[in-house]
This record gives structure tokens, C-alpha cells and sequence, in this order.
């Protein structure tokens, strides 16, 4: 595969091992911010079997009071960190090409991923799939499709929302959730 490559979308959901990710960056446009944490479980038969977590050195930027308001990540997180080129490269290879599942990925967290893939010349071998259009498809009730509503309507807790780690298994345990409910 070229280096950079676009994440092929993912069109079933018969998955026996997957890897669902997070991102946290330093803002919302791929072009301009940075990733600052990168958070993943490995699923395999239906269960959370390895973890990922790692925080990103940003080169360009600093982490803004809304971020870290947000997400409780500061500079001082980040200065020891390693830099994106290492970190997603250990990522990527600890993902073992499986396919990358995340919460509204195909707008905001595929595409970062996407962009650090091509200024670091690093290969993805992954295809993608969002779980929240599978989620949009099954017609829940509920007033909008964030994660934390949609974690609330399934009875699903998110020990710390807008990290990463946290984010990736929740995200994890509702795409497990929702698809048992198919069988």
C-alpha cells in the first residue's frame, strides 16, 4: 500500500478482531493541528484483549486552555512524549493492519491519521469503520448520536470522556453491545 494512503472505508461489520482508537489533538483541523494522544484496544471475539495509550510531543503547537479544559491533557503531558513519527508508527504496527474502528472517524480521526501518515511517510495497512453510522443506522431514540449519548442510552459509562484510551473503550464496548443485539 502507498505511503499515506487513504483508509479504505469498511463496508460489513462481521469483525472477529478489530482495534477501535481515539484521538485527542490540538484542535479540529487535520491541516493545522497536531495529535497529542493516541488511545486503542485491540477486540478480539468480542473482548477488550490489549491496550494502547501514548501521548504525542506536538511540533507546531501548543496545547490551548480549551484543550486542556477539555480533555485535561497539558503541555507538561506532552513535553517528554515522543514525537508523531514514532508514535504512529508503534501504532500502526501494534495494530497489526487489523481494521480501525473509532466514534465519527471517517470525519475527524481517520483524516489526522491520514495527514501524519503522509508528512511521516509511514504506510497504513488498515481498512476503516465508523461506528457511529453503524450506531445512526439502528435507529436509537435519542436527541443526538455524540458518544456520550449514546454510551448514556446503552448503559455504557465512560470513566473520563474526551480521552482517548476512555473514549476507544467505550467506543469498543458499544459497537460489541449494539452488535450483539443483532444475533
Amino acid at each position: 500500500m502507498e505511503t499515506g494512503k487513504n483508509l479504505v472505508r469498511q463496508k460489513g461489520h462481521d469483525f472477529n478482531a478489530f482495534v477501535v482508537y481515539d484521538l485527542e489533538t490540538t484542535g479540529l483541523s487535520f491541516k493545522e493541528d497536531e495529535i497529542i494522544e493516541i488511545g486503542a484496544v485491540k477486540v478480539k471475539n468480542n473482548q477488550i484483549v490489549e491496550k494502547f495509550q501514548k501521548f504525542v510531543k506536538p511540533k507546531r503547537k501548543t496545547i490551548s486552555s480549551f484543550i486542556t479544559d477539555l480533555t485535561g491533557i497539558t503541555d507538561n503531558d506532552v513535553k517528554d512524549a515522543d514525537r508523531i513519527d514514532s508514535v504512529l508508527k508503534d501504532f500502526l504496527e501494534w495494530s497489526e493492519g487489523l481494521p480501525l474502528l473509532g466514534y465519527n472517524n471517517n470525519r475527524f480521526d481517520d483524516q489526522f491519521i491520514i495527514e501524519a501518515s503522509k508528512e511521516n511517510r509511514l504506510s497504513i495497512q488498515n481498512t476503516s469503520y465508523d461506528v457511529m453510522w453503524y450506531v445512526k443506522s439502528k435507529k436509537y431514540p435519542v436527541e443526538n448520536h455524540k458518544l456520550t449519548t449514546i454510551a448514556s442510552y446503552l448503559k455504557i459509562t465512560n470513566p473520563r470522556a474526551h480521552r482517548a484510551l476512555a473514549d476507544a473503550i467505550t467506543t469498543a464496548n458499544i459497537f460489541i453491545k449494539v452488535r450483539a443485539t443483532e444475533k
